[in-house]
């Protein structure tokens, strides 16, 4: 075929693809297959020591960073969960806290009910390695706790979160929250937290409670039962808003829903929730926090390479649970993950299997473009003003808290809506609490942190092969070389214009 045949063939193509109608916007409540998900932000992981197998776990977690997050690399003494990181002000260093109890115990992981609250400082960066304290940070209760969570509030202050008592309905304590102006405190009790049911479900209200503090100063929060609760203060009382959020449009494939985080940033709130059955997270975004929250898509999946290092290591954790996210500057950098090699039930005195607290980058810059929001005057399209330790904005002023305004009426009182909600038989949490002893860690290599940092190794702010916006950066082929390559980069360039135009509208 001559080539001005050939130009000419390509030049109807192009005229074709041109004249193809653009795709409907993707329906509310529901992911595109075609586009990206949370999970596709997630970047390399600095290595902060070098990677090793001479320590705990299965074969799918080695060798790996025992410096990134924390854990206890010998495997006898403490067993963590939970994880939520904070940078103090004061100084910018990165604090961690969690839960932990003796790997010694007979009761192997089901020894959880008697973990108390750990506080961990980081050698140096965000990555790690954080080095706990002796004792715990909280004295009251013998500092027990579960299912740690913590925030930094609109004053500047911090918070920190741990599930209540209870058993179904029947709520003693709905959650226990300590409150300091340092992540080393001191820590005070705020007292009991009270609620209102507004007519709907309480069952497991007490469980799981994730917190953010919007930028009109509003409280809101989410439970186990993904019932959201709104307060105009910090220790309420917070105001069932409805029954659960979960849309039915998430696959019904997946089992038993715990763990959501929620956070405001590019102009929308975001909810990401383990499957701890299925092995899986989602991700939902709402534009007022409250309402239409709709599923995006995967946001983790431990039997995929999201944990890579630098170098092209993969760890595939048998467990990803407890997810947390850090904020800088509006945009989340890292999510935290407590993680178990293999099943819980495994993990037991002298297994070598075991958890820890894990730091996973995330290219929160770039999500936030690709995917905006409307943004609303609890969570603006833009952060207003310097985002302090990752949480809520500091320089926010409370006031009209707009759709999230803890005075607009809430629905009414209706029957809760059971879809997507945990399962009554499913094991829980922070079901009975007993007091143990904090005990002191020594030796050379320390046991909550790792090895201490070389000065030699990867720069834990680096991220190896990519740059600093997640882009491995290539030298490519001149696409003047050949003018079909060059048509087919224009083509491409034109249609994924035409998908971000339309992606955006439907975000709109």
């Amino acid at each position: 075929m001559k080539t001005s045949t050939v130009s000419a063939s390509l030049k109807s193509l192009v005229v074709v693809l041109l004249m193809i109608p653009a795709s409907p916007a993707r329906a509310a409540g529901t992911a595109d297959a075609g586009a990206k998900t949370l999970i596709d932000y997630f970047l390399p992981t600095p290595i902060v020591c070098p990677l090793t197998s001479a320590t705990w776990g299965a074969s799918t977690v080695l060798p790996r960073d025992i410096c990134n997050g924390l854990e206890d690399s010998t495997g006898k003494m403490w067993t963590y969960w939970d994880g939520k990181i904070m940078q103090e002000a004061s100084d910018g260093t990165y604090h961690l806290f969690a839960s932990r109890w003796p790997e010694t115990s007979s009761a192997g992981f089901n020894d959880w009910p008697n973990a108390v609250i750990v506080h961990a400082k980081s050698n140096s960066t965000l990555m790690g390695s954080y080095i706990p304290d002796a004792t715990s940070p909280i004295t009251e209760n013998g500092g027990k706790g579960q299912n740690v969570v913590g925030a930094t509030l609109n004053d500047g202050s911090y918070v920190i979160l741990t599930s209540g008592n209870g058993s179904g309905n029947a709520v003693t304590t709905f959650a226990n929250m300590f409150l300091a102006t340092s992540l080393t405190g001191p820590w005070t009790d705020e007292g009991a937290i009270s609620f209102n049911a507004n007519g709907y479900s309480t069952y497991e209200i007490w469980e799981n409670q994730n917190i953010w503090q919007n930028a009109t100063g509003n409280f809101l929060m989410v439970t186990r039962p993904f019932e959201m609760l709104l307060s105009p203060a910090l220790t309420g009382p917070y105001t069932i808003q409805g029954g659960s959020v979960i849309p039915k449009t998430v696959p019904s494939s997946l089992e038993d829903p715990e763990d959501p985080v929620i956070w405001c940033s590019g102009g929308q709130y975001h909810m990401v929730y383990n499957y701890w059955q299925s092995r899986k997270m989602v991700h939902l975004t709402s534009v007022d926090g409250i309402h239409d929250w709709t599923y995006q898509g995967l946001a983790f999946d431990p039997t995929t390479n999201v944990v890579r290092y630098s170098d092209g290591t993969v760890n595939h954790w048998f467990k990803a649970e407890r997810p947390a996210v850090f904020l800088q500057n509006g945009h989340v950098t890292a999510f935290s993950f407590a993680v178990t090699d293999v099943d819980k039930q495994y993990i037991v005195p002298g297994s070598n299997h075991d958890s820890k607290v894990i730091v996973v980058p995330f290219d929160g810059v770039t999500f936030d473009r690709e995917n905006p929001g409307a943004g609303s005057p609890g969570c603006p399209a833009e952060p207003i003003g310097p985002v302090d330790a990752g949480e809520a904005d500091a320089g926010a002023v409370p006031g009209d808290a707009g759709s999230t305004d803890a005075t607009v009426p809430v629905d009414a009182p209706s029957p809760v809506d059971e879809a997507g909600t945990s399962d009554a038989t499913a094991p829980s949490d922070a079901r009975v609490s007993t007091e143990i002893d904090a005990q002191a860690e020594g030796g050379g290599l320390d046991a909550g942190g790792g090895a201490p940092l070389d000065s030699g190794n990867t720069d834990a702010g680096s991220s190896g092969s990519s740059n600093a916006s997640g882009c491995s950066c290539k030298a490519g082929r001149d696409p003047r070389a050949n003018g079909a390559t060059g048509l087919a980069l224009l083509v491409g360039t034109m249609a994924g214009a035409g998908w971000r135009r339309r992606r955006n509208a439907a975000a709109r």
